[in-house]
């Protein structure tokens, strides 16, 4: 029976009403994640990124006052001369009546103003041209301007001024030296301990042991203040490579933040989209197309089932587009799995593939699963490397530990339609359904090892015999043959 691969109470209690003597992190560990202040535990401490606004503010003051300083030595360095020529006729500072000669002062202060409106606009807001300053100007001389070997030179400065404010060597050494590998070691132990003996078994580890680290910087080269203040990581399916973006480091140090992030960006290489991407002779390849066939094809079995299910993540997924209407489906989930679509995808509608597509930085066709998925691995892989490496820790520490290991996460949420499709899933869904969910996690917080009203998957339901049908196939196939 499935039942006996699913911890679970039919009991809902939620988290402002319930009665047990536990204290109440054990029950809501998403709440206190978000208090204001900083938290301190034995490998370090986070704050809220909701709270860090002004620290923000003086970082780009700091960086304002480094353009201002760079673009005035620029202008008064003779060798800049043919450049500063440039940057008069770029900004039609020439065509000015006083500026017939336009070395004059009042000349040169409009190129200087011009000058650091454009790099404010290039570092702050990733744009060459600002729309609404430089309309009525020459945009193709603006660009030119933009790529002149000056301004690279300007914008190579101001990094190395931002990276004195965000990198913590003596962090990043560590994670680069010894934090990710050994996160990277826990989770091959773990790929070889739930997965059956096998091909699939052997290439993903064998693609997990290859991932190589790439490291902090998640904004391409480019210095851009907004993105190198993001917290998180990325994996590159192209390369199987993993950066973790130093401007987690300016929200925390701690290492059950670090840990979490690492172990989550390092199972995307195995989540159901990205598992098909690797060397032609390693990676997996579905061969089916439905949701269906691909979910039972899947080596995690039964983990997708379980993490789509309302008690779990509740992950959703959007449906593929309908080329006759251009227009898509809405996100559908429920149950004890994903409710089937209300009509049957039209002739020539992509098919299926637990990826996310997106269009003009909309997302028209995807799947929470994939980031699911890897939530639930890290939250197997944490308490492990928790345990691991750092002993005699109280409850107190732990409590304190997997506080931070979201709380860089924390920041103001914009109100939302419900039907409105994100790659991810709530914030209470991340911290309560899956890292709270965990029997393991719970133990070393100290409480009892069932989260009422929620659905924890165990690694175990993913050897469970191939011929059970789970409930939520069940329903789909039964609405395909018609059966409501």
């Amino acid at each position: 029976m499935l039942r006996t691969y699913f911890t679970y109470f039919l009991v809902f209690i939620p988290s402002f009403a319930f009665t047990s003597t536990e204290d109440r992190i054990c029950f809501d560990l998403h709440g206190p994640t978000c208090a204001p202040g900083e938290l301190s535990d034995p490998t370090g401490k986070s704050r809220a990124q909701n709270y860090t606004i002004f620290d923000r503010h003086e970082f780009e003051k700091s960086i304002n006052l480094e353009i201002a300083s760079q673009v005035d030595k620029t202008l008064e360095d003779s060798k800049n001369r043919k450049f500063y020529e440039v940057a008069a006729e770029a900004f039609s500072v020439d065509g000015l009546p006083e500026c017939t000669e336009i070395q004059n002062l009042d000349c040169k202060k409009r190129v200087s103003e011009a000058l650091k409106n454009q790099l404010r606009q290039e570092i702050f807001y990733n744009d060459f041209v600002s729309k609404s300053e430089f309309k009525i100007q020459d945009l193709t001389s603006i660009s030119y301007l933009s790529e002149h070997q000056v301004m690279a030179k300007l914008r190579g400065n101001l990094q190395t001024s931002a990276d004195r404010y965000l990198n913590n060597h003596k962090v990043m050494d560590k994670i680069k030296n010894e934090v990710f590998p050994n996160v990277q070691g826990l989770l091959v132990e773990w790929l070889k301990e739930v997965l059956p003996p096998g091909k699939a078994r052997d290439n993903l580890i064998f693609k997990v042991d290859h991932i190589e680290f790439k490291g902090f910087d998640c904004t391409n080269d480019e210095i851009n203040v907004p993105r190198d203040l993001e917290p998180g990581g990325t994996y590159l399916s192209v390369g199987n490579a993993v950066t973790y973006c130093k401007g987690s480091l300016h929200y925390t140090d701690s290492l059950f933040a670090i840990v979490r992030t690492l172990a989550h960006e390092l199972s995307h290489s195995i989540d159901p989209c990205y598992i098909q991407f690797y060397l032609e002779k390693r990676k997996f390849k579905y061969s089916g197309t439905s949701q269906i066939d691909m979910e039972r094809e899947y080596p995690f079995k039964n983990i997708i089932s379980c993490l789509r299910d309302k008690r779990s993540a509740e992950a959703k997924r959007l449906n593929p587009p309908s080329p006759a209407s251009n227009s898509y489906y809405t996100p559908i989930s429920g149950g004890a799995g994903v409710v089937p679509p209300s009509q049957p995808p039209q002739a020539g509608a992509p098919q299926f593939d637990f990826c996310n597509i997106q269009n003009n930085g909309v997302v028209t066709n995807g799947d929470q699963i994939g980031e699911v998925m890897c939530d639930w691995v890290a939250a197997e892989i944490l308490p492990r490397y928790i345990e691991k490496y750092y002993t005699n820790l109280t409850t107190q520490d732990f409590r304190l530990g997997y506080l931070n290991s979201f709380r860089h996460w924390c920041y103001p949420q914009k109100q939302r339609n419900n039907d409105e499709f994100t790659t991810h899933p709530s914030f209470e869904k991340r911290a309560n359904s899956i890292l709270l969910a965990n029997p393991k996690i719970r133990e070393q917080m100290g409480c009892s090892k069932d989260l009422p009203g929620t659905l924890y998957c165990d690694p175990k339901m993913i050897t469970k015999p191939d011929n059970t049908v789970l409930p939520f196939q069940e329903a789909i196939s039964n609405t395909e043959k018609g059966i409501k």
